[in-house]
């Protein structure tokens, strides 16, 4: 478990580098459901990237598996990612999240932005959408999979 033990629940937004603007726009959003679910909205330069995730309580952070069906073809382990979280904000992966508002939570699929090539070739916006999977009972780690092939 994390030290101290402050709820994650609620939703987080990244601050920008040098950020001095209550107006800026996040780069990330990070919603934490419940006790087991989090979502990750991601500002790209090719549109909104929403990836939906499972996660358990670990030391100092958490362990996250993708829930979308494609996020998971590609993840042997859960990830560990270490949480720092203080009384007014916490810090992961080298970015500040301060509780924030609630924001509107995105629909249950994960979305990945892109282009496709309209008739003519030109690329035009695409976002392919994956449906969110069913909840594990533990987290996977890297070996059960390679032995499970």
């Amino acid at each position: 478990m994390m030290n101290p033990p402050l709820s994650l629940v609620g939703t987080w937004a990244s601050q920008p580098a040098g950020f001095s603007s209550s107006d800026a726009t996040p780069e990330w959003k990070w919603h934490v459901i419940d006790g087991c679910t989090c979502v990750y909205e991601h500002r790209t330069e090719m549109g909104m990237m929403i990836a939906w995730f499972q996660y358990w309580p670990h030391e100092d952070g958490i362990l996250r598996y993708p829930l979308g069906k494609t996020a998971r073809s590609l993840w042997a382990a859960a990830e560990y990612v270490p949480i720092a979280l203080e009384a007014s904000h916490l810090t992961m992966h080298e970015y500040r999240f301060d509780r924030v508002a609630k924001l509107p939570i995105p629909d249950r699929f994960d979305v990945f932005p892109g282009t496709r090539p309209d008739e003519n070739g030109s690329p035009i916006p695409h976002s392919f959408r994956t449906k969110v999977q069913e909840y594990l009972p533990e987290p996977p780690k890297e070996a059960e999979r390679v032995i499970g092939r």
